[in-house]
């Protein structure tokens, strides 16, 4: 998978695993109960006789945490956290302090390769100094166009047309729409421009522009995008 720190995933699968009783330790052979299930961390996978409802209900749940929509697993593992730390087992409350760290990442890391695959044709402009801006074009994770404009390069307007003019040309294609793939080498590239877009201290303001808004039929609703970028900008 798309994930460059094996040991942060390998962390995270075990607490999930654990925090949710699949964490079987059963073989190939499903006569008994393994040794985690008495030690209260399988739920029993190891005979066969759990129901697939309430197996298959423990993965949503598990896909539902990764996709960020769900934290009651997150939940668990601070509850168990805090109620070892209340114990004061401490070696105990690391290891679920660890497990949260580690899902954490997972999800963040998630989220940055869901919003990536989407591919989505993305305009930023950010504001470098009082006197000069900056553009971007991004696709998935990649920047296709860069250009800065200083204070009374052009007027609003030129800039304006100047911009609508990159889009059509970088976003246009017959490919447009498609969704990538994303991989352990293109993380690091997608982290970047997610934590960029989302930064709540950043300069930056960006506007999605879907495909078929590219069209000539669309080009009102590609003007407006480009202007709300400016709402509140002067050059």
């Amino acid at each position: 998978g798309p994930y460059t720190n094996r040991n942060t995933a390998e962390r995270a699968l075990q607490g999930i695993k654990e925090c949710c009783g699949i964490l079987c330790a059963g073989g190939s052979r499903k006569a008994s109960y393994c040794l985690n299930y008495s030690l209260g961390l399988c739920i029993g996978m190891c005979t066969g006789s759990i129901p697939t409802e309430q197996y298959s209900s423990i993965i949503n749940q598990i896909i539902e945490l990764l996709r960020g929509t769900d934290k009651t697993i997150l939940n668990m593992m601070q509850s168990a956290m805090n109620s070892a730390a209340e114990k004061l087992d401490f070696e105990n409350a690391a290891k679920f302090r660890d497990y949260i760290s580690a899902v954490s990442s997972l999800i963040g890391k998630a989220k940055v390769v869901e919003y990536t695959r989407e591919n989505k044709n993305i305009v930023v402009l950010e504001r470098l100094d009082d006197s000069s801006l900056k553009f971007f074009l991004i696709k998935g994770n990649k920047v296709l166009y860069s250009e800065k404009h200083a204070a009374g390069d052009y007027d609003i307007e030129k800039v304006k047309q100047i911009l609508k003019s990159n889009i059509l040309t970088c976003f246009s294609g017959g490919n447009a729409a498609a969704s990538i793939e994303v991989g352990s080498e293109d993380i690091d590239e997608s982290q970047i421009i997610y934590s960029y877009l989302n930064s709540k201290s950043s300069s930056c303001r960006h506007v999605i522009i879907p495909g078929r808004w590219l069209d000539a039929s669309c080009g009102y609703k590609l003007d407006n995008a480009i202007n709300r970028l400016f709402l509140t900008e002067s050059i």
